[in-house]
């Protein structure tokens, strides 16, 4: 029989200059209610042992991922500013996109600093994408997709990444950019990184 999970929830205060780390021993629970003010948050943890939940503020944090945490959606219910990140974040998505669900209605994001981090098939919704500092490649960022279906449509891709680059323009209208991350795609769709970032450059509004 699995051991039971005790959760741990953090709420309906404010934090400042604190260290949280947060594991996947731990049912963890940001929210609601919670501002966290120059603080450091520490994630060992899996998405599905971290949640944030409504009215949620983080201002000027430090946000270390420590292990590489995968489809994690709940940035969404957070209202993000001037934030650093680092670590390894794969299916992420941030900013303001409330039809995702009733927690994501006060979500935004805003001058965060992403540039040391890896950034793998991560959204920014409904937000100013250039107040956004993103990594530099391998990653690379594809902004306002939905704008560009036909110059999408236009470019020779490598391999079989046509069938990745086909779908990016029917990301919701409110997606600021999708960030892609070049060792991945290679490898999933059967082409060099090099082809890839050759394919790009006849792309317009990219971030490399």
């Amino acid at each position: 029989m699995p051991d039971y999970v005790k959760s741990r929830i953090i709420e309906k205060q404010t934090l400042e200059d604190v260290d949280l780390v947060l594991t996947d021993k731990e049912n963890n629970y940001l929210g609601p209610e919670l501002v966290l003010k120059r603080c450091r948050l520490i994630l060992r943890t899996t998405a599905r042992c971290l949640h944030i939940v409504n009215n949620v503020q983080v201002i000027d944090c430090q946000i270390e991922v420590k292990k590489k945490l995968a489809n994690f959606q709940s940035w969404l219910a957070a209202a993000i500013t001037g934030c650093t990140f680092t670590g390894n974040l794969v299916g992420h998505s941030f900013g303001h996109w409330p039809e995702y669900g009733v927690y994501c209605e006060s979500g935004s994001i805003e001058n965060c600093d992403f540039s040391a981090a890896v950034l793998d098939g991560c959204r920014f919704m409904g937000c100013d994408i250039g107040s956004i500092k993103l990594p530099k490649w391998p990653c690379f960022a594809i902004l306002h997709p939905h704008k560009q279906r036909r110059e999408i449509e236009s470019v020779e891709w490598p391999g079989k990444v046509r069938f990745w680059a086909m779908d990016l323009p029917n990301q919701p209208e409110i997606t600021a950019g999708v960030v892609g991350y070049a060792p991945t795609l290679a490898t999933q769709f059967g082409c060099t990184e090099e082809e890839l970032r050759e394919a790009l450059t006849r792309l317009g509004n990219v971030v490399m």
